[in-house]
């Protein structure tokens, strides 16, 4: 530090020469909070926005998250204000690393750079966004309520620029706060592309985005871009044919949604994007290898009943166990699971025949919901099957029903979200069997966007 002083006051234009990445001496004190030598650095000129080469002292300070530095860094020169760093204006750098007192501080003074976009044609509330900070987003908004309304050089507001970087807080907070019908234009407003937010989000695979948007009424999710696409279509445009985890999450956060595919929408190129003949034949014959497991154990287990059978007339052959309601719980469960993976056999066989659209009706609209309705009552039959056999031990009942009853739930969880999405969220059938699709969502998450620089610059 004594050096540091002793040198600045040899060489008074020293603090200012910027080096080959362009950070200055004063830079630098800025950055390692060194305030005593940043005073000193600055009396060395009564004009610093003149003498400072290399990269913004104003961005320095807000990046070093010194409120005192930035306040006399000002005070000494206001012009410094002006200056931006690789494009970005002083607002919004500090919007886009979440320095609240910084901004506050800066809109005290400064409360117009508000509208003052940067190079990329982004305003600082649309960092703020970008980078999911609430706090400022919200404290921009109470300054000037009209920020609300600006837009990039793409023509997209906030609620884009959140949906397309998959940041959830702003989104809730915006949906939260402006409830009235009025702002359903915002919520549904196009870019240039006439892509709305859940557009972006869909073409994105943010999956928590794109459910809390259709579950929102406000919603248009019937909403079509310039290519005629609505957002399921957009999904459909952009999936991988092998469907990767996280668009798979969303591409059924549309369709739980109740998101249709425009009528314009050409099935056969669908298909054919979704349809890499090869892949679906290795999924086909897996579902066919499962669905022929499920025949295999169940028939036996029709012949093979708990309780056995009586050695005796006048029942001789027959179930021990037939009035027990465990029992005939089990003799149903068995049977559904049993024909259910025979439908999947045989509609499967169909798929064989090469027809993309035949693999695909077959697999999602037959496969699929069969295959769920027969691992679930094998289940459920081996719960009561076992049930049935000791009841008569209460503890060893009790331990077969809860445990079993647990790993159904878990199931349930895994399976209905892959193998029946619903129509419309906003029905009874609708509202029951989103829950096992949003506990999935939660349990997945969407950490993409979390090596995203929060602190920029």
């Amino acid at each position: 530090m004594l050096v540091a002083s002793c040198l600045v006051s040899a060489e008074k234009d020293a603090s200012f020469v910027a080096n080959s990445d362009g950070f200055s001496p004063l830079y630098l004190a800025i950055e390692a909070g060194q305030a005593d030598l940043v005073t000193a650095m600055c009396h060395q000129s009564s004009d610093l926005r003149s003498k400072v080469g290399g990269r913004s002292i104003v961005h320095a300070a807000l990046k070093a998250k010194r409120k005192d530095i930035l306040t006399a860094l000002l005070s000494k020169d206001a012009s410094l204000i002006d200056l931006r760093d690789e494009g970005r204006t002083c607002l919004s750098f500090g919007a886009s690393i979440g320095y609240y007192e910084g901004i506050c501080c800066l809109l005290d003074k400064y409360l117009d750079m508000i509208y003052l976009s940067d190079d990329d044609g982004l305003f600082p509330i649309h960092m703020a966004a970008k980078y999911g900070h609430v706090k400022i987003l919200e404290e921009i908004l109470k300054r000037c309520p009209e920020a609300l309304e600006l837009l990039d050089k793409d023509g997209q507001n906030i609620l884009h620029v959140a949906a397309r970087n998959g940041k959830l807080e702003p989104i809730k907070f915006i949906l939260r706060i402006y409830k009235d019908k009025n702002k359903k234009k915002l919520i549904n407003e196009q870019d240039v592309d006439g892509n709305t937010p859940l557009h972006l989000a869909t073409k994105n695979w943010h999956a928590k985005v794109v459910s809390m948007l259709t579950w929102d009424n406000r919603v248009d999710v019937k909403k079509t871009n310039s290519k005629g696409f609505t957002a399921l279509d957009v999904a459909d445009d952009n999936i991988d044919s092998n469907y990767v985890f996280q668009q798979r999450l969303t591409w059924l956060a549309l369709m739980s949604g109740g998101t249709p595919r425009s009528p314009t929408t050409d099935y056969r190129r669908i298909f054919m994007k979704l349809a890499d003949g090869r892949r679906y034949k290795d999924h086909v014959n897996t579902l066919i290898l499962v669905a022929t497991l499920v025949a295999t154990m169940t028939f036996t287990a029709g012949f093979t009943l708990p309780g056995g059978y009586n050695g005796s007339a006048p029942n001789l052959g027959m179930a021990v166990l037939p009035k027990k309601t465990a029992f005939q719980v089990f003799l149903v469960c068995d049977t559904l699971a049993m024909y259910s993976s025979i439908i999947i056999i045989v509609a499967l066989l169909w798929a064989q025949l090469g027809d993309i659209y035949v693999i695909l009706k077959a697999y999602y609209y037959v496969a699929l919901p069969f295959l769920g309705l027969a691992l679930t009552s094998m289940l459920m039959a081996f719960m009561a099957g076992t049930y049935a056999a000791v009841s008569h031990v209460p503890l060893l009942g009790c331990f077969v029903l809860v445990f079993g009853v647990i790993f159904l739930l878990v199931l349930l969880l895994l399976l209905v979200p892959y193998v029946a999405p619903v129509g419309n969220i906003h029905t009874f059938s609708g509202h029951l069997l989103y829950y096992p699709y949003f506990l999935r969502l939660l349990a997945a998450g969407d950490n993409r966007n979390n090596n995203d620089l929060e602190n920029p610059g």
